[in-house]
């Protein structure tokens, strides 16, 4: 009785492990290269001066698309931003001139050539990815990106202090082409591993 007991408890833990690891390794398949869009800004050089440019127009930026984009699909938000680089554009020369700077400034919506990073606990493969590119100046310096869809950028913001999400944003992980394929191959093997022990035990406490 007491090793049926513990086969049910056991049971119980696999069945539910299962369940939560699932629902972790669907969503990490939910977003692809396909349907993710970028938010990729270019400094003018490397110039610390240039950087901190780069970082009040990222700051712009978010805090004007923030409202705009809320509720919005994959569709909707490519749409607007095509719509809008004008807009986009103007906000993002405002900033710079605010720190006393008049780049030109040039943005582009559609598919560009991205290395592999790591973003928080996602990694993102090197491929082509949607994204509104803003090229401030001579577009020479070190760049800074962040998820517009799905929102990740606007959660990072509000979640963190301004230091601490540069950091984590700017100095992403360079990965491997082969890492996120490794680690779903790895994800769905451990899922087989458990389907397998709770359908044994289930055997077990039938038997």
């Amino acid at each position: 009785m007491k090793h049926r007991l513990r086969a049910l408890l056991l049971l119980g833990i696999l069945v539910t492990g299962s369940l939560l690891f699932r629902e972790n390794l669907q969503a990490k398949k939910a977003y692809t290269r396909d349907n993710l869009i970028r938010l990729h800004i270019i400094a003018n050089s490397d110039e610390a001066r240039d950087q901190a440019v780069k970082y009040r127009v990222r700051d712009a930026l978010i805090e004007s698309l923030k409202p705009r984009l809320k509720g919005l699909n994959y569709r909707e938000v490519k749409t607007y931003l095509e719509q809008n680089r004008v807009r986009i554009a103007k906000i993002a020369a405002q900033a710079a001139a605010a720190s006393g700077f008049s780049y030109p400034v040039r943005v582009e919506v559609g598919r560009f050539e991205f290395p592999a990073r790591a973003y928080g606990d996602v990694v993102y493969p090197a491929g082509r990815y949607e994204a509104v590119r803003v090229v401030l100046g001579k577009g020479e310096g070190s760049n800074w990106w962040c998820v517009l869809f799905p929102p990740l950028c606007f959660v990072d913001l509000s979640s963190a202090n301004q230091t601490s999400v540069s950091q984590a944003a700017g100095e992403a992980l360079t990965q491997e082409d082969g890492s996120e394929q490794d680690v779903f191959s790895l994800r769905l093997r451990v899922w087989d591993w458990l389907q397998d022990e709770a359908e044994h035990l289930a055997r077990l406490i039938s038997s």
